[in-house]
């Protein structure tokens, strides 16, 4: 089966890399032993690969949409002119959320007081973790401790805030209907709660 490396971020000691099956279903690639590529990585954005890969065996709800990739055999590349957004919205088979937050990843975020969302272990879990997205209100930009957020506002004050964990310098503003990716971070333990949970994270925009 075909798969298209739609993008990659760099993390301390490797790349984290996405694509798109030939079915449109969104993956984390992983390498043979279920590990992240190395930072030099020859996968890139806009490249088709043949692909022998399986399940991730050890995975399980929300990160079922990660493979093992046992061997890949580069095919082609995304014609001049022809972006991974373009591919994505008019080529891929892929189901894009639009509209308001509430909807994402089939109604099941929590929001925190603070306006960010997650998922608990007790309160529904969905079947993926990664998710394309089109806002129908456009998203700024604001730091907090350090960190970048996108906010869609519901009212000057208030509003649902997505952290940012890509690689690209974050725009003042992300306008309505861009292409976004969002993903549920790796399980962890909230320091007040004790509830196990996974935090919606802003991965990607195609501007």
């Amino acid at each position: 089966m075909n798969i298209f490396i739609a993008g990659r971020t760099q993390r301390k000691n490797s790349s984290r890399i996405w694509g798109v099956l030939e079915d449109g279903l969104l993956v984390r690639v992983l390498d043979e032993n279920g590990s992240d590529h190395p930072q030099d990585s020859s996968l890139n954005p806009g490249e088709v690969y043949g692909a022998e890969f399986m399940a991730e065996p050890n995975a399980s709800r929300p990160h079922l949409d990660q493979i093992r990739v046992r061997k890949l055999s580069y095919a082609s590349a995304l014609p001049a002119g022809f972006s991974v957004a373009d591919f994505l919205l008019h080529t891929a088979q892929t189901q894009i959320s639009r509209g308001a937050p509430e909807n994402l990843f089939g109604g099941h975020l929590q929001w925190s007081f603070s306006g960010t969302g997650y998922i608990g272990e007790n309160t529904g879990l969905p079947d993926r973790s990664l998710e394309l997205w089109q806002s129908d209100r456009p998203l700024s930009l604001t730091r907090f401790d350090d960190r970048i957020y996108f906010v869609y506002h519901t009212s000057p004050e208030d509003g649902y805030y997505f952290p940012y964990t890509g690689q690209e310098k974050a725009p003042a503003s992300i306008p309505e209907k861009t292409l976004i990716r969002l993903q549920l971070s790796e399980w962890t333990r909230h320091p007040q709660s004790g509830e196990k949970r996974c935090e919606l994270e802003l991965a990607d925009f195609f501007l």
